[in-house]
């Protein structure tokens, strides 16, 4: 594992942030949404339904947009 120190973390997610920001701002704010979802960690019968589950701690965010269509 790579291990990076407090100010190039800080240059790395300020990167990131900065192209997300690009796209949405080629967005009605209605048309954003953003979607928390828990990873969950178990054992499941075939059927699909959990006998024993215990949460990771660990967190999915999902942005979902849809450009003006001018920007399509």
């Amino acid at each position: 594992m790579v291990k990076y120190t407090e100010q190039e973390k800080e240059a790395l997610i300020d990167s990131m942030l900065s192209i997300i920001k690009e796209h949405l701002m080629k967005c009605d704010i209605k048309d954003i949404n953003i979607d928390k979802s828990r990873n969950i960690a178990g054992f499941y019968r075939q059927d699909g339904s959990p006998i024993a589950q215990k949460e990771t701690g660990e967190y999915t965010y999902r942005v979902n947009f849809k450009y003006r269509k001018e920007f399509r």
